[in-house]
């Protein structure tokens, strides 16, 4: 939206893939004879990253969601989640398949951390959770008087689904009995209640 609050719902299914962008823009002048100090507020929205197996149609998911603050064009912040899912397949008439998160950046608060060596919060195969809310000040430094910025704040989304075998197309879907059965990937950005970014020139 125009206050800069983003909105991400994406899916994909079977042998597909889905790519989501949104942005937000804006231009800081610095007072005129004094340097200022800039400090940025972002508000991360409630995010998630993830996805499923069925039984009858297994493959290879990942789910991706990266975000960046730029000045100039210069990355000054970044965050990246990606889980995704490694040997999916069916033993004794079950799935049987791991699940995993990777972040990089400032990470996200997720209640899994599949990097740690605690068993204990590992990625669930199903419903996988998500982020809560997050607040972040992120300081640009000081800029001499009169400096023009150009900010900018970045979410990119990417949903994957790739067959088990290489070059194989069993990531298609399925279909038994007038039904069809499909891998999921997706990220979902929920900016209902999220807030717009603030900025904040200190006099140094």
């Amino acid at each position: 939206t125009n206050l800069g609050v983003p909105h991400i719902f994406l899916w994909s299914f079977g042998q597909s893939k889905g790519e989501a962008v949104v942005s937000w823009r804006t231009t800081v002048q610095t007072h005129a004879t004094q340097p200022q100090m800039v400090l940025v507020r972002l508000v991360l929205p409630p995010s998630s990253v993830g996805g499923g197996n069925e039984q009858q149609g297994m493959a290879l998911w990942r789910s991706r969601l990266q975000a960046e603050l730029q000045a100039n064009g210069f990355p000054v912040w970044h965050t990246d989640a990606l889980r995704f899912v490694v040997e999916p397949k069916i033993v004794n008439n079950n799935i049987q398949q791991k699940v995993f998160l990777q972040q990089l950046g400032t990470p996200r608060n997720f209640p899994d951390n599949d990097d740690d060596t605690s068993t204990s919060n590992d990625s669930p195969v199903d419903n996988q959770a998500g982020a809560p809310k997050k607040t972040l000040y992120v300081s640009l430094g000081t800029w001499p008087a009169g400096s023009k910025i150009e900010l900018s704040f970045t979410l990119r989304a990417n949903a994957l689904i790739d067959p088990v075998q290489a070059g194989g197309n069993d990531n298609r879907c399925p279909q038994e009995s007038l039904v069809f059965f499909c891998a999921k990937a997706s990220v979902r950005v929920d900016g209902s209640s999220g807030e717009a970014p603030r900025i904040y020139l200190l006099q140094v």
